[in-house]
């Protein structure tokens, strides 16, 4: 990688709608949500990982921290019940000022593999003034690389508005990621989700 890209992985929200610390469930073999989600963004060449933590910090910085990486930093944000958009901002805040683009990922999506990652970042390096985003059969996904020119509005997002709100309104500076993969939509959100997900997981072990 040419450009001196970050990551901002989001894993401070409380999982409202599980009903249980979802970045916290573990799979047989030991590993959580959010350590599985991660190991595929550290395969990537990354010049710097906030991870940003807030509800059951302690426990989920506690299960990132196994991989050692010296890229990983933690940020904590105290407005995380607040909604995403203060841990975006929150990390995006904290990114080092050679920055030249963020990546922003959400510690729920684990179908996104790392040669999907390598694509997106091959697609933006095209042109490291573009935010690009994954897009499939029409659909826009996640997660999404903003040039250093969106970090102010980033940094100043608030409440449950996340990068979505940026993209909307700067519109030309958006380019799709055409993927051959809808791993880029999906989430996990409901116990049934993560069930689903379980038989996914064993298939790749």
């Amino acid at each position: 990688m040419n450009s001196r890209l970050s990551l901002v992985f989001a894993a401070a929200g409380m999982s409202n709608r599980m009903g249980v610390q979802k970045q916290l469930m573990r799979l047989s073999d030991g590993r959580s949500l959010a350590e599985f989600s991660l190991a595929n963004y550290l395969k990537i060449g990354f010049s710097e990982i906030k991870a940003v933590i807030g509800s059951s910090r302690t426990e989920v910085e506690g299960a990132l921290s196994r991989f050692d990486d010296p890229r990983i930093s933690f940020i904590f944000n105290p407005d995380y019940e607040k909604g995403l958009g203060t841990s975006v901002a929150a990390g995006v805040r904290a990114l080092s000022e050679d920055s030249d683009g963020c990546m922003i990922a959400l510690a729920d999506m684990p179908y996104v593999t790392s040669s999907m990652l390598e694509s997106l970042v091959s697609c933006w390096e095209k042109d490291i003034k573009k935010i690009a985003a994954p897009c499939f059969e029409g659909r826009r996904g996640n997660p999404v690389i903003f040039p250093k020119s969106c970090f102010e509005e980033l940094a100043c997002l608030s409440g449950d508005r996340g990068g979505a709100s940026v993209i909307k309104s700067r519109p030309e500076l958006l380019y799709l990621a055409e993927m051959d993969d809808g791993g880029f939509l999906k989430d996990i959100d409901f116990l049934d989700e993560w069930h689903i997900f379980e038989d996914y997981a064993e298939s790749r072990q």
